[in-house]
């Protein structure tokens, strides 16, 4: 039986890694009917040679679309790329990936805490990024979380940062860090508003190769102090030369004037790239894999029948043990468990020289952990407490069974 199909592709046997490159049908066999010569239906798949010389399925399959992006992990293997129209043939374009020498960022990428991809997510999940990249193993990268509600360009006080997190790229070209989603809320009701149903954001990565040079300072006493002149704020990082980010248009982020992540002004941008987002308040929380890192759906628990019910670890409203537990650092002068009045963090402790009680427990945590609600509701206010802490006031909405 004569053969139908792709006889031959073209394209770049030695793709330069974390390139985009594009491959063509080079040619069709002679008994190819005309009308099935359509690019669009055929299949590209990428195959791998293994440690005893055969090669077998990477299981990326592209239908119609012969652009292929080779990663880190590419290099030091051997790639076969077909083209077919029915099944593979055991032909195609041998394929060896190549170094790039110019460190750069490749793509971002959104997931869940249970690893599937994401672009819509709830105020009470945590949000996982990762980055890939080409020769910026164990370098640092900054992630920023921001909203975009302002509509048009220019800076805005909407277009703000939620948080930035640095991560160090591993030695597959990949940094990976994770945003708790409930801080956007709080900076939504911090800003006055809490009847929102949902919030669009950036999740931008940028990397800093380069530093400009800084002339030594000298501090001299002027006997003539003069009120110094306000000088118009920079809103845009200097691009160092040469690189990725030299030659590619301004980030979103750029455009917005957002440059309150960066805290080192003699720092050069060398590359960057974004992704888009949105958080939605009826969006329900994605549920983690057993294996895997991040918050928890609470649930209720199950009552279970201890010897001692002071040897319980967690307390509502924090998923993690206190750092003021009886065996944690502060458990010593101030352990929340301790009976009433017992020490400053108990319930009914003297407050004011004893004019007045306290009128709670208090339980001490990391910054930045995470704080749970008893029920779904609204934030109606944020507001400065004391101690660098704020108060949330939230109206719960609450349904009898």
């Amino acid at each position: 039986m004569s053969k139908k199909g792709v006889s031959a592709v073209s394209g770049n046997t030695s793709p330069l890694v974390g390139e985009k490159y594009s491959y063509h049908i080079a040619g069709w066999y002679a008994d190819t009917p005309d009308s099935e010569k359509d690019p669009s239906r055929i299949t590209w798949e990428l195959f791998i040679k293994r440690s005893n010389g055969k090669f077998t399925t990477t299981n990326i399959k592209k239908k119609g679309v012969g652009d292929f992006t080779f990663g880190e992990k590419a290099l030091g293997h051997t790639f076969r790329l077909e083209a077919y129209l029915y099944e593979p043939e055991g032909g195609g374009l041998i394929i060896t990936p190549k170094r790039d020498k110019i460190p750069r960022i490749s793509k971002v990428e959104l997931f869940y805490v249970d690893d599937s991809r994401g672009d819509t997510f709830s105020f009470m999940e945590k949000l996982r990024a990762r980055v890939y990249t080409v020769n910026l193993f164990d370098e640092e990268v900054v992630f920023t979380l921001w909203e975009d509600d302002a509509k048009g360009g220019g800076h805005n006080k909407s277009n703000t940062p939620i948080a930035t997190q640095k991560a160090k790229v591993d030695h597959n070209g990949i940094a990976v860090t994770e945003f708790v989603l409930s801080k956007a809320l709080m900076q939504k009701a911090m800003q006055g508003e809490t009847d929102f149903k949902q919030l669009e954001f950036y999740v931008t990565v940028e990397y800093y190769k380069n530093k400009k040079h800084a002339t030594e300072n000298v501090e001299l006493n002027n006997p003539f102090p003069q009120t110094p002149k306000s000088q118009p704020k920079q809103l845009s990082v200097p691009k160092a030369k040469g690189s990725p980010a030299e030659q590619k248009p301004k980030s979103k982020k750029e455009e917005k004037g957002i440059m309150e992540s960066i805290t080192d002004q003699f720092l050069e941008l060398w590359d960057w790239s974004e992704s888009k987002g949105r958080i939605k308040k009826d969006q329900p929380p994605t549920r983690q894999k057993p294996e895997g890192r991040s918050p928890v759906v609470v649930s209720e628990a199950k009552q279970e029948k201890k010897e001692d019910d002071k040897d319980r670890l967690i307390i509502f409203p924090l998923l993690v043990k206190p750092e003021n537990d009886k065996d944690s650092k502060w458990g010593k002068a101030r352990n929340w468990t301790a009976k009433q009045g017992a020490n400053m963090t108990t319930f009914n402790s003297n407050r004011d020289k004893g004019k007045r009680k306290h009128a709670g427990r208090d339980l001490y945590t990391k910054p930045l952990e995470t704080v749970v609600a008893i029920a779904d509701g609204v934030v109606l206010e944020v507001k400065p407490f004391y101690s660098e802490t704020h108060q949330v006031t939230i109206r719960h909405t609450l349904w009898e069974k």
